[in-house]
């Protein structure tokens, strides 16, 4: 089964959190800044966003507000994205 925007990759942590491996669901289409994500980032230092196979930077490029990311710039279509974060079992 291959994995979408909707099925995250999720490995335990002996810590007892989780990493995260996603595709935040949303459209790249030029216009949209606003992206869902399937858990709650935490800590938000965790977070590990890439475009297009570079890294880009909490605040600087991106916020997180709950399960929302919100971008600075919207994405040309066709633009990829994935994004790596803990979080903490629900």
């Amino acid at each position: 089964m291959a994995r979408t925007s909707m099925s995250p990759y999720v490995q335990k942590m002996e810590d007892g959190t989780f990493w995260v491996e996603e595709i935040p669901v949303g459209s790249v289409n030029g216009s949209n800044k606003t992206f869902t994500l399937t858990y709650t980032p935490y800590p938000l230092s965790s977070i590990e966003y890439i475009v297009q196979g570079q890294e880009v930077f909490y605040t600087t490029d991106f916020t997180v507000s709950g399960t929302t990311l919100t971008i600075v710039m919207a994405y040309p279509t066709g633009t990829t994205h994935k994004i790596r974060y803990r979080c903490e079992p629900t």
